[in-house]
């Protein structure tokens, strides 16, 4: 598997987006600097296109890594060294996030920006640390940096943080805070200043104009060509300024959810449903480069195996959200000592339900995923203990 050399869409504009920052430092339309520095790493160590692809490897195994210590540090802080040792070794053993350290993708990075966030927030909610609440909200904020997916969790975040972090400012640890806005100000400057908008980046109208929109509109037109429809839909898109895409796209998704709600419905829940129970693409399209004999089995169990794992870990997370849920409901939740449980479960609730949003991405959205459910089990357990016991 660590042969295979494929090379995706997405992999291309991260690449792109490097190009940009190097060469002309300007951002990229749809990649956040973050990742366009993560991809100028790689290339600082190769001289052609595709040895990025190969110098990343080690880069993103080093932080696959780390994702998988923090995750047991969060635990162990949260449980016992036990619980600790087996969620990190089921977060180890997903498919469909491991093999994503052959490619130039965002989910590796932002996942261990994210769990040390939560590692951060995980120290304040035990030891009651300033100085690790700081370093968890700075980490989540730089984490908007790999992926845009990141704003509404930044918002959860000081919903239900900002008024502790407040109290503390007085503290000289809200610079850790203050050094990750400046660098989310920068960048949305330089957008402003290169396309127009004072954003992170445009990939939001675009993806909901091309993967839920565009789709539904199709199935009610007289197109018999499906390409065709695609390039017709989408040149008026790419025709605008870029300041001009999010509101055409928003006045396009408006007009077809108006005049055809279940198509955009269906459309959205086909592609919740195959994200959520498809397995790794990255090993259905693996090749046996090296003519091994047993490439065929091997890669059928991972394939059942990546699709096991992302069925199984959609239906515990969404069980989960429907177990915080119903505590919040039997009133056995209290907003000051389970923020963090509140913080975890939202924005996992949050990022399941805009996976639907893109369209046959298989297991690779949800993957980062499976590190928030574990942890909210983890929380939820003591929770549920106690709830039985009282009855």
């Amino acid at each position: 598997m660590w042969s295979q050399n494929s090379i995706y869409v997405d992999c291309s504009t991260y690449l792109k987006a490097a190009q940009l920052l190097i060469y002309d430092f300007q951002p990229h339309q749809w990649r956040p600097l973050g990742m366009a520095i993560y991809a100028t790493i790689p290339g600082a160590l190769g001289q052609d296109y595709q040895s990025v692809f190969t110098y990343v490897k080690p880069i993103n195994l080093l932080l696959w890594l780390g994702c998988i210590t923090f995750l047991y540090l969060i635990i162990l802080k949260l449980s016992n060294r036990k619980f600790a040792f087996y969620g990190a070794l089921l977060f180890m053993s997903c498919i469909g996030l491991t093999v994503l350290n052959n490619l130039l993708l965002s989910e590796i990075p932002w996942l261990f920006c994210i769990l040390i966030g939560i590692y951060g927030l995980t120290k304040h909610k035990i030891d009651n640390s300033i100085l690790w609440l700081s370093v968890g909200i700075a980490f989540i904020i730089i984490s908007i940096e790999f992926r845009p997916i990141s704003k509404f969790i930044i918002f959860l975040l000081l919903v239900i943080y900002g008024f502790t972090f407040l109290k503390s400012l007085a503290s000289k640890s809200r610079f850790f805070v203050a050094a990750a806005a400046l660098i989310i100000l920068g960048q949305c400057s330089l957008m402003k200043q290169e396309y127009g908008d004072f954003t992170i980046s445009y990939i939001d109208s675009f993806t909901v104009h091309h993967y839920l929109t565009e789709p539904a509109a199709f199935a009610t037109s007289n197109y018999t060509d499906r390409k065709a429809f695609e390039d017709d839909w989408m040149s008026p898109y790419f025709n605008k300024p870029y300041t001009e895409r999010r509101e055409y796209a928003t006045s396009k998704f408006i007009s077809e959810i108006s005049e055809n709600p279940f198509g955009v419905i269906n459309v959205y829940l086909k592609n919740q449903l195959h994200n959520l129970t498809t397995p790794s693409l990255y090993v259905l399209d693996a090749k046996n480069l090296k003519n091994t004999p047993y490439f065929t089995l091997s890669k059928t169990i991972l394939l059942l195996l990546s699709k096991f794992q992302n069925i199984a870990f959609s239906c515990l997370g969404i069980v989960g959200l429907l177990l915080t849920l119903f505590l919040a409901l039997k009133k056995q939740l209290q907003f000051k000592e389970d923020k963090l449980l509140l913080f975890i479960s939202l924005s996992l609730g949050y990022t399941i339900t805009v996976i639907g949003i893109s369209a046959e991405q298989y297991d690779r959205l949800n993957v980062p995923n499976y590190a928030l459910i574990i942890i909210l089990s983890v929380l939820l357990y003591p929770k549920l203990k106690s709830l039985s016991k009282a009855k």
